[in-house]
């Protein structure tokens, strides 16, 4: 009878077990995936080197406000700065010898038939150093226009907000496109800019496409984890950029919610933002594994 009721217990305890297994399958729950962004104005534009050089000069520092057109930083090129003092150079010693050959021509010209054929040489010559002469302005035209970009100034009216700008660049060597500085206009509007990796950016893709509504982020800011606020998506970039830390993403670009008595926040430019998604109703075994699965399959992708 003891074995009897052990073995009923046993398959009592199968059946439990094999309905509780079944239901990670079957029962279904939302699927939600974690995506990390930050605050930020809606208009804001980076400055640029315009070519390789040394920072002689920042004019502004963080939290200072600039008009467009305002200068900002001035960079200085050694190279540049070089090949104009050798253009100099070269001008300087084709003056000389167009001089010397003008003065030749004025008196071969005023001689006998053998003195105009000198003058013909010399009238062919002249003409082929003012050609020189010509070009090298031109080039010193062009050199002179490229040390005018070696101010910048400020794309937008706004603020610096480049932490501790010239403790970052003054004095120190920068290569051609590489950012300097970033102008913001804090008084604008402002949104919620969103890196979702790009392994995962086809669960929210494909939520947004059967959901009928448009689709809600819930999140919070890191500094205030207990305050959740709901988002709503107003931009999916339709390409892929890579980020250092995270690797391919796809930025997600989100509305900010107006202040009101229940929602409050402070506008901190760069303020970290952490999100989660609902992209559907999957079976709980699923919600469960979802990233070890990705996991798995990033390695054999790689």
């Amino acid at each position: 009878i003891c074995n009897l009721s052990s073995l009923a217990a046993l398959i009592v305890g199968l059946m439990i077990l094999t309905c509780l297994i079944g239901s990670l399958f079957i029962v279904k729950t939302d699927f939600k995936i974690r995506i990390n962004g930050e605050l930020r104005p809606e208009i804001e534009r980076n400055v640029f080197a315009s070519m390789d050089g040394f920072v002689e000069e920042v004019m502004v520092n963080h939290g200072d406000q600039v008009l467009k057109d305002q200068k900002l930083i001035e960079l200085s090129s050694p190279a540049l700065e070089l090949e104009l003092k050798q253009l100099a150079g070269e001008k300087s010693k084709l003056e000389k010898t167009l001089e010397t050959k003008q003065i030749a021509l004025n008196q071969a010209a005023s001689g006998d038939l053998r003195d105009l054929s000198i003058a013909s040489r010399l009238a062919g010559e002249i003409s082929e150093l003012e050609f020189e002469l010509a070009s090298l302005e031109d080039k010193k035209q062009f050199l002179v226009e490229q040390m005018a970009e070696l101010v910048i100034l400020s794309p937008i009216d706004g603020a610096v907000t480049t932490w501790k700008l010239k403790e970052s660049i003054l004095k120190k060597p920068v290569r051609w496109g590489e950012s300097l500085a970033n102008i913001a206009l804090e008084s604008g509007e402002w949104k919620i800019n969103f890196k979702v990796p790009e392994y995962r950016i086809g669960y929210l893709l494909a939520a947004r496409t059967e959901s009928t509504e448009p689709l809600e982020i819930e999140f919070f800011f890191e500094s205030s984890p207990n305050q959740k606020m709901k988002t709503r998506i107003l931009e999916i970039s339709p390409s892929t950029e890579m980020d250092p830390e995270v690797g391919p993403i796809v930025t997600v670009v989100c509305e900010v919610p107006s202040l009101t008595d229940e929602v409050d926040f402070a506008k901190r430019h760069g303020a970290r933002v952490i999100a989660d998604v609902n992209c559907g109703k999957k079976p709980v075994f699923s919600t469960w594994t979802q990233e070890l699965f990705d996991s798995i399959k990033r390695r054999l992708v790689w």
